[in-house]
């Protein structure tokens, strides 16, 4: 599912080198490392830490009072709360059965700023209660938020639950925006963003990344379009902006092959024809091209436009199925199959770019000389040709 995802992030990385791009995926992980607590739209009953990746029970669904109302006894080494999480993870809880009571630090990590949206009341506490159950030296015990540090005032309480999953953790993590970018992508998981604007754009990178259900839906398909045209010329626009200096100056060097051959008339039609092949050579190796790629975006962009613009007219038909199933029939290419083609282009204009600056000076001499020596010839052909 995230492969499409990737292509562009790829590109993202290959042709914006800087951090506080408008484009997309920085916006995204900036947003990310904005934020530490994320409730997600499509799994109401957990909430995820990005400090840790460590996955929490939203405390909304989960039945950390006993019966709703009282706190879990000591006796009989917490039974009810051993009971308790054999019944959460049989139930596959939020889609987890790894669910298990915190150690001190797990827990201590998680409150000890004061970040977690259930910190309510006075000191640490949690929902207004201090005691919560924390796996110590082998067995549970209950742990006092009224005082600070991991391992202090840890005892035999009557306890609240509240456990964790190490599903999504991974090997050596570091708590990066990006680590975490990918945690939400492969398991399809639809984050809460405090910022509107980004819930709408990962809302958009989702529906690019589902490539399975964009076979089953041409109205899927073509919005996706739409979302990754817009992306592209987005990546487009900001190269072109961050290399405006450098790209001005290379477009005032390859100027003079833009301009059309004209024929010399004391040329003969052989040498006329020679000149002009020599300009058309170089300008094709030496074109920047930065307006081509933009057209071939466009077009795919328009054809996506068009296909709800037929949309619109078959929904005003007095007998629209026939239309819709002609619609539905029609065939599309693959759609990771546009996104790469997309994508390449992209990064054909940018290597051009970035083969002109390189070789400017070279690139420069190569312009020259083809100048000089056709005025030479045409030269020695005309003004010279007695001499």
């Amino acid at each position: 599912m995230a492969s499409v995802m990737r292509q562009l992030m790829d590109l993202q990385a290959k042709i914006s080198k800087i951090e506080d791009s408008n484009e997309f995926l920085p916006k995204i992980l900036q947003a990310i490392q904005n934020q530490r607590w994320f409730f997600f739209k499509n799994n109401n009953k957990i909430i995820f830490d990005r400090d840790t990746a460590l996955v929490w029970a939203n405390l909304d669904y989960f039945p950390y009072l006993r019966d709703g109302r009282h706190y879990y006894f000591p006796e009989d080494s917490y039974d009810e709360v051993k009971n308790l999480i054999t019944t959460t993870n049989s139930q596959n809880f939020g889609g987890f059965s790894d669910w298990k009571i915190p150690n001190p630090y797990e827990l201590w990590r998680m409150i000890e700023d004061k970040s977690f949206p259930f910190k309510q009341g006075n000191y640490w506490n949690i929902k207004g209660y201090s005691a919560w159950c924390v796996d110590y030296n082998g067995g549970f015990a209950g742990k006092d938020l009224y005082s600070g540090g991991a391992t202090s005032y840890i005892d035999n309480y009557a306890v609240y639950v509240l456990p964790c999953s190490h599903s999504f953790v991974p090997k050596n993590y570091f708590g990066s925006p990006f680590e975490v970018f990918n945690i939400f992508l492969e398991n399809n998981l639809v984050p809460k963003f405090s910022d509107a604007e980004i819930n709408d754009l990962y809302e958009k990178i989702l529906l690019i990344c589902d490539t399975e259900e964009l076979k089953k839906s041409p109205i899927k398909y073509f919005d996706a379009v739409l979302s990754v045209t817009d992306i592209l010329l987005y990546i487009l626009q900001d190269y072109e902006t961050a290399h405006a200096d450098k790209i001005a100056e290379c477009l005032t060097i390859a100027h003079n092959l833009n301009a059309n051959h004209v024929d010399n008339p004391n040329l003969t039609e052989e040498e006329n024809k020679l000149l002009a092949e020599r300009q058309k050579f170089l300008a094709e190796r030496l074109e920047l091209g930065i307006d081509e790629p933009k057209r071939r975006i466009l077009l795919a962009k328009e054809e996506a436009e068009n296909f709800f613009a037929r949309l619109d007219k078959i929904n005003g038909e007095e007998n629209p199925i026939r239309s819709f199933t002609e619609l539905q029939a029609e065939p599309r290419a693959d759609f990771e199959l546009l996104v790469e083609n997309l994508a390449r282009i992209v990064l054909n204009s940018q290597r051009k770019v970035d083969f002109f600056v390189e070789y400017k000076d070279f690139i420069s001499e190569i312009v020259k000389t083809n100048g000089e020596w056709s005025n030479d010839y045409k030269s020695f052909k005309t003004s010279l040709r007695e001499e």
